[in-house]
Parts: structure tokens; sequence; C-alpha cells
């Protein structure tokens, strides 16, 4: 969308060849963080380096693409969903700040940006940071919670369905006749399956001194 930016019209852009290797830079890295990065065993820190490197390729877009009226300045939403995801609530809560900061850095250097409203649009647009963001990190609690207890009733329905197997074997032995030990043998092992047990035996005391 960067590129196709540069084909449109709109306020004049004196760097296009630096946008246009932020560009394929931004593209670069992105496809090297999806083909190359096992995110199940990396870092942290990586995860962080490519949030800051996103807020840093944003201020310099901002900056080449007409400052306080920049569409650059767009990009900072994908800033606050993926922290909103992907990070603790503190955390998140500074991308989302600094999402704040890198929307006011216009106020530096622009000239019309007060008059261009930007002021106006901070107090608007850092709550809505904010607010957003913190109704991902709502929903992605709410999931987490509802898969945590999807996985325990499956837990405790499958520990029912074992319990319910293991009796309907022993019931159906004893139906048959079978003999005591070969069913003693049957309840030890089912027991013993159902409890995790190392091992499991059955025994039978004949009186106060004999087992």
């Amino acid at each position: 969308t960067l590129l196709l930016t540069l084909a449109l019209p709109g306020s004049a852009i004196d760097e296009p060849g630096l946008i246009a290797l932020l560009a394929a830079f931004a593209v670069a890295w992105g496809a090297l963080m999806l083909s190359s990065v096992g995110w199940a065993r990396s870092p942290r820190r990586l995860w962080h380096l490519s949030t800051i490197l996103a807020l840093a390729i944003v201020a310099g877009l901002t900056r080449l693409t007409g400052g306080a009226d920049s569409p650059a300045l767009t990009y900072l939403w994908f800033v606050v969903v993926y922290a909103a995801f992907f990070y603790p609530p503190r955390q998140a809560l500074a991308y989302w700040l600094a999402c704040g900061v890198v929307h006011a850095l216009p106020l530096l250097y622009d000239g019309h940006a007060v008059e261009g409203n930007l002021v106006r649009e901070l107090v608007v647009v850092v709550p809505i940071y904010c607010l957003v963001g913190g109704v991902v990190v709502a929903g992605r609690e709410l999931l987490a919670g509802a898969t945590r207890r999807a996985n325990e009733l499956e837990a405790r329905q499958r520990r029912l369905a074992e319990e319910q197997s293991s009796l309907r074997r022993v019931a159906t032995a004893v139906a048959a006749g079978s003999p005591p030990a070969g069913i003693f043998a049957l309840v030890s092992l089912d027991a013993g399956r159902l409890l995790g047990a190392d091992c499991a035996a059955i025994v039978r005391f004949q009186d106060a001194e004999r087992v």
C-alpha cells in the first residue's frame, strides 16, 4: 500500500526513492519474520524489536509523506492491534502511548500541524488507541478463559467416559461369570490406569495376621 501511494495524487513527496526503500525493507522484514522465525520458541525481545521498528518506520514515513497530513499515520493501527494481541496489558499500554507520541511528532517539524488540528486530533485519537486496544485485550482474555474452560470440561468428560468404560468392562466380566482372580486383575488394572498409578493391586485380609 505504501508503494501505491507514490502513484496516487496528493501533496508533493520529496524522497520517493527513500519511501520505496522503506517499503521494500518492510516487506522483506515481514517475509523474514513469517518464514524464518519460530515464534513459539523465539525470544520476546525479537517481538519488541519488530514492534519498535514499526514505530520508527511510521515516524520516518510520516515526515516524508506530508507530516501531520500523512496517510502513513494510519499504519499505527497495526501496532495498536498487534500489541493488544501479543503483549501483556502493561506493555501493550506502553506501545499505545508510544503510538500517540509518534502521532504527535509532526508538531516538532510541521509548522502547519497546529492549524491543521493535529492537537485536537491527538485528544481524540490517543484515547481511541487505548480504547480499541483495551477491547482487543479484553476479548483476548475472554477467549483464553473460554478455551481453558473448554479444555477442562473436555478433560472431565474424557475422564468420566473412561470411568464408565471401566465400570462396564468389570460389570460385563462379573455377568459373564469370570473367576474372581480375573475380575480382581481387571479391577486393579483399570483403577491403576484411571488414577495414573505406577502399579495397582487388590489384596484380601483373611484375618488380623494374614493377607
